[in-house]
Order: C-alpha cells, then sequence, then structure tokens
C-alpha cells in the first residue's frame, strides 16, 4: 500500500531562507518564481517541470496550488519586491550621474 504525502509538507517557510518567502521544501525553490514563470512565460505544470528538472511534477503543482490559494499576497509582494528593485536602480543610477 502506498503512503499518501501530505501536500503541506511540500512548501516550506523560513526568515532565514529567502526572507520567508514559501518555498518548495525539498530545495527551497520560490513559490513566487514558480508564480511569475506560470504568469509571464504562460507554461504548462509539465512545461515547468521540464525547464526545472530538480522539481517534480508534485512539487511544481503544490508550488501553483500555494500560490493560487495565496494569489494577492504573493502577488503583493512580488509588486513591491519590483518597486524596491526600481528605487534602488534609480538610486543608483543618479549616484553615478553625480559623479
Amino acid at each position: 500500500m502506498n503512503t499518501a504525502t501530505d501536500i503541506g509538507t511540500l512548501i516550506s517557510s523560513s526568515p532565514a531562507h529567502y526572507g520567508g518567502w514559501p518555498c518548495i521544501a525539498s530545495c527551497g525553490f520560490p513559490v513566487a518564481n514558480l508564480a511569475v514563470i506560470m504568469n509571464e512565460e504562460h507554461l504548462t505544470a509539465e512545461e515547468i517541470q521540464s525547464d526545472l528538472p530538480h522539481l517534480t511534477l508534485a512539487e511544481v503543482y503544490a508550488g501553483i496550488a500555494y500560490y493560487l490559494l495565496n494569489k494577492d499576497e504573493i502577488d503583493a509582494d512580488l509588486a513591491l519586491d519590483a518597486a524596491l528593485f526600481r528605487e534602488e536602480a534609480a538610486a543608483a543610477k543618479a549616484s553615478r550621474a553625480a559623479l
């Protein structure tokens, strides 16, 4: 008889790893990265797994499910992260221009 896997064991989160962003537990791949791949590259779970062979198909689906269940929060975190990057890039550009 096969032993069932608790889907909750496939996703982990730790403040010491990626700032606490949820990740695939086996390797630390951020769920937010799966969201970006899925949303921007429009890949299926099978295509994502083919491109990221260190993830199992079950891990990809678990990451996608976690993202869909927490979409608003993850999308807001991604938007904030992008805004902070743009601010830092603009500040660095201004600093170089002042030299």
